[in-house]
């Protein structure tokens, strides 16, 4: 395959592959505020195409939906569980 196919073809996916390690790289340093960090990684997702800017968006909403603002106590009702469904339906 012609090296400008291979590269028309994986770009997002290797621009994907760069914001998610970077934003790794954001999660493990421990001299960034966690406000900080959510700025960076908004700074971050400016380099991703647009598909996966909104499927980020989306996932967001799901996670906000499905837990508490501390990340780890489910509080769905059943109209929630409706509404994650739909979204993950979307995707």
């Amino acid at each position: 395959m012609a090296p400008d196919v291979v590269d028309a073809y994986f770009v997002d996916q290797e621009l994907y592959d760069e914001f998610s390690l970077k934003c790794l790289e954001l999660d493990h340093d421990n001299t960034l505020t966690s406000e900080e960090k959510q700025n960076e990684q908004r700074d971050l997702e400016k380099i991703l195409p647009e598909k996966f800017r909104n499927r980020r968006k989306r996932e967001t909403e799901i996670k906000n939906l499905y837990f508490n603002k501390g990340g780890s106590s489910p509080r769905l009702t059943f109209i929630d569980k409706v509404r994650v469904k739909r979204k993950f339906d979307s995707l």
